[in-house]
């Protein structure tokens, strides 16, 4: 939830919209992480894994795959013949489970299929289904800005020096935002929610909880997302893709959220909601879910925005938010 990463709800709204989910939801609502639809690893390695992840940044000039004849598969970034199926995992993250959803999407020659919604998720939830996927996105900041970090450090210690000739605001913009958030500004136009200023600092905490669990079970994270897990913002994700990106978001936008859905099928018709479509249409959270999975895939792909050598320091401590850098149709296998 960034940018359009949304502050707390009513308890009213939150009401609504917990009845809502409860009323709308047609999939299965089991609390297991490891689909029982997907077939056991016959490597023994990560069950949905079948190629690891690729980081080059595709060329600027490139033609889209959707628009060239004879359009071959795609895994990781290169043109292959398809090797089997891969499962990305979205993740719209909040402060608390009420409002967290995990959609997951199977990846195969024949298209992707939202296979599970899962809302109201938990941390075991989250941090399963993360082991298991191939790529996973979360829709969160994954780190505080560095220059935060230290002010906060230099005035727990009584020692905050602000640069002589600096204006108030301009010092401030580097405490507020970390450096992906103002590339994510200067790609997009859109601003998203300082970690270090705004309520989803709150949603950052439960993060950095989720990050240091899956260290303890042996899966550390790359906050810059050269491993599993991906730093998304779906807005921005929509936006890249000529999708509406805004007017989606609490109930009273229902039929905003609605035609972001009848968009999405025009753009990718080899999207299959399945069950999970109606969900879709009444939960931003779920909608918000699948395109976070769906812009893992992207990065499983290679096909988003990448750190430059100046920029992977602080991508690695504050986080780094992959960019769609080619049209939704090349997602397709």
């Amino acid at each position: 939830m960034t940018g359009d990463r949304m502050p707390p709800r009513t308890s009213d709204e939150r009401r609504a919209t917990s009845d809502e989910r409860r009323a709308t939801s047609d999939g299965p609502s089991g609390r297991h992480a490891r689909p029982s639809w997907w077939p056991p690893s016959p490597s023994g390695g990560r069950p949905y894994e079948a190629n690891a992840s690729a980081r080059s940044a595709p060329s600027p000039t490139r033609v889209p795959l959707c628009q060239r004849r004879n359009k071959p598969q795609i895994i990781s970034g290169r043109s292959t013949g398809y090797l089997g199926r891969v499962l990305t995992i979205g993740v719209d993250l909040a402060a608390e489970a009420i409002r967290t959803a995990v959609a997951w999407v199977e990846w195969s020659a024949g298209g992707a299929n939202v296979r599970e919604i899962e809302i109201q998720a938990d941390d075991d939830l989250i941090v399963e289904a993360i082991k298991s996927a191939d790529k996973a996105g979360i829709d969160c900041p994954l780190g505080w800005p560095d220059k935060f970090v230290d002010f906060i450090a230099a005035h727990r210690s009584g020692h905050v020096d602000v640069p002589a000739g600096t204006m108030g605001r301009t010092w401030r913009r580097d405490l507020a935002l970390r450096v992906t958030d103002q590339i994510v500004y200067d790609l997009t136009g859109l601003t998203p929610l300082s970690v270090s200023a705004d309520r989803i600092g709150h949603t950052a905490m439960r993060c950095a909880a989720l990050l240091a669990d899956l260290a303890r079970q042996g899966r550390p994270v790359d906050r810059g997302g050269e491993g599993v897990v991906v730093e998304v913002y779906p807005s921005a994700s929509l936006k890249r893709w000529n999708l509406p990106h805004r007017g989606y978001k609490r109930s009273v936008n229902l039929g905003g959220l609605g035609h972001l859905i009848d968009e999405l099928h025009a753009a990718a018709p080899w999207l299959d909601l399945g069950s999970y479509e109606r969900m879709c249409r009444n939960s931003d959270d779920a909608a918000d879910a699948v395109i976070a999975a769906l812009t893992a895939r992207a990065s499983y792909q290679g096909l988003v925005t990448v750190p430059t050598p100046e920029q992977a320091g602080a991508a690695h401590t504050e986080g780094w938010i992959a960019l769609p850098t080619s049209p939704i149709c090349d997602l397709h296998p």
